[in-house]
């Protein structure tokens, strides 16, 4: 898993339909232009056997979640808590 660790951007040129996914999953319209997407950047590290995922979004606060591998978990989401 350590091939995942670190910080991630999101490459514009090779995402399809990010815009609408984003719209789809609640984010306001304002933040959701290729130009701003792609300033999106996650870091994942780990903490023990929990994983940890930040999402840091222009405009909005940083979003943490951790969670363990094969356990259900709550996300929050643009629209709400999402059980994943």
């Amino acid at each position: 898993m350590a091939w995942a660790m670190g910080t991630w951007r999101i490459d514009m040129t090779r995402s399809e339909k990010l815009v609408e996914q984003s719209l789809a999953s609640g984010y306001p319209k304002e933040v959701c232009t290729d130009e701003l997407l792609g300033q999106l950047r996650v870091n994942i590290s780990a903490d023990g056997d929990v994983v940890v995922s930040k999402t840091e979004f222009p405009g909005m606060p940083a979003k943490e979640t951790r969670y363990k591998f094969g356990e259900q978990f709550e996300m929050d989401t643009a629209k709400g808590k999402v059980k994943v």
